[in-house]
């Protein structure tokens, strides 16, 4: 397994986003096309973004769409270090912190907080969500996306 995850973070290296399409669900991308979408649409001009529940971390790699730029990026998530090496090359300003979603936890204020299909794996989901409101700043924008039947 070690072997693969060394392949898999080689070949983003190399081809990025490309490697990333083939190699991932279609309904992944259609959500992050959909977060640069709405944040384009916002026209935040170089947001903080906190990506809670940041699983792979893809979101960063479609944040160099934005039209206004991007202050930086924050990914929070149970295992988020790993993540660290397979980004190094973006040039975005990023970090990710390992951070079990259901415990107490307080992020520095953000101008957009995102969290796609996350809320409904977590046990204290409203606490999450009262977490992250408290994480965006007054004026800033929350965007959540959840599964439909």
């Amino acid at each position: 397994m070690a072997i693969l995850r060394k392949f898999d973070r080689w070949m983003t290296a190399i081809a990025g986003p490309v490697w990333l399409r083939l190699t991932r669900e279609r309904a992944i991308h259609e959500r992050f096309g959909y977060a640069v979408t709405i944040m384009n649409k916002l026209g935040v001009t170089n947001p903080r973004i906190l990506d809670v529940g940041c699983g792979s971390g893809l979101l960063l790699y479609y944040m160099r769409k934005l039209t206004h730029g991007i202050s930086n990026y924050t990914g929070i998530d149970l295992y988020a270090s790993r993540l660290t090496p397979r980004y190094a090359n973006i040039k975005v300003p990023h970090v990710f912190h390992e951070i079990n979603l259901d415990t107490d936890w307080a992020m520095p204020p953000c101008d957009i907080a995102w969290s796609s299909e996350v809320l409904e794996h977590l046990i204290d989901d409203h606490g999450v969500f009262k977490r992250i409101v408290a994480s965006v700043k007054p004026g800033g924008y929350i965007i959540l996306t959840m599964p439909s039947l």
